[in-house]
């Protein structure tokens, strides 16, 4: 089928290869990996695939090849602003020839747990990526063939953990700051719910006395420009950080 929904003509391999000056056998190499291709030939086929807009068909793709194309992201319901992380994940997926799925089904670990045994044995997807805890019991439980990935630098709203909220560059900071000669400090800390502003606030607080300076203040933040503003605002007027 090589119509679009549009009533337009979906462009075919072979028109890429025409247009990029290069064999159907290498287009299609191409949209399985781009390496071991010359520069040269990715650019023109890169150029081809723009112009004529061309979208592999991951449907004939899949019952060709029994791949489907496909990687699912699965994270918690809500969270604050999961887009860059996204973003990054898509964009690395699309270079690989995968397209994306989000998957942020409601509730906690069990609902996460149940929703990627769910796509682990549907066939549908060929990776996952979790992005907040499942049941540490889930290995045992999959049947399916996707490839799988739990990071565990997340809680269940994905705030930061484990390296992610390490805070040891901040003592660098403030001892970088002490031989600069400053001696009086102020913090602004990040959303307190996060491990990482728990632990960099802590640090600075340690720092300042480990290194005998002094301290005007932490303000507690939500990391929004709002309350950087109130940060400063709050600064006591006699007695200003340096």
């Amino acid at each position: 089928m090589t119509e679009r929904s549009n009533g337009r003509r979906r462009p075919t391999i072979r028109e890429v290869a025409r247009l990029a000056g290069v064999s159907h056998q290498t287009v299609s190499r191409y949209l399985r990996s781009r390496e071991g291709l010359k520069p040269g030939t990715l650019e023109r086929i890169d150029a081809a695939v723009r112009e004529l807009d061309y979208r592999p068909n991951l449907l004939a793709r899949s019952m060709r090849t029994k791949r489907t194309g496909r990687l699912a992201v699965l994270m918690p319901n809500m969270v604050n602003n999961p887009a860059p992380m996204l973003h990054g994940a898509a964009g690395a997926a699309h270079e690989a020839g995968f397209t994306v799925e989000v998957v942020a089904p409601e509730g906690g670990a069990e609902e996460r747990t149940a929703r990627l045994l769910e796509l682990a044995d549907s066939g549908h997807v060929e990776g996952i990526l979790a992005l907040a805890p499942i049941l540490p019991s889930v290995e045992e439980r999959i049947d399916g063939d996707a490839a799988i990935v739990v990071s565990a630098d997340f809680d269940d709203r994905m705030r930061s953990l484990g390296e992610l909220s390490d805070a040891a560059p901040v003592y660098e900071l403030v001892e970088g700051l002490a031989v600069l000669g400053h001696r009086r400090l102020f913090h602004v800390a990040g959303n307190l719910e996060f491990a990482s502003a728990r632990a960099r606030r802590a640090a600075y607080l340690d720092a300042v006395e480990r290194f005998g300076l002094e301290s005007v203040g932490v303000h507690d933040g939500d990391y929004s420009a709002e309350h950087g503003v109130e940060a400063m605002r709050s600064l006591p007027a006699g007695r200003l950080p340096t």
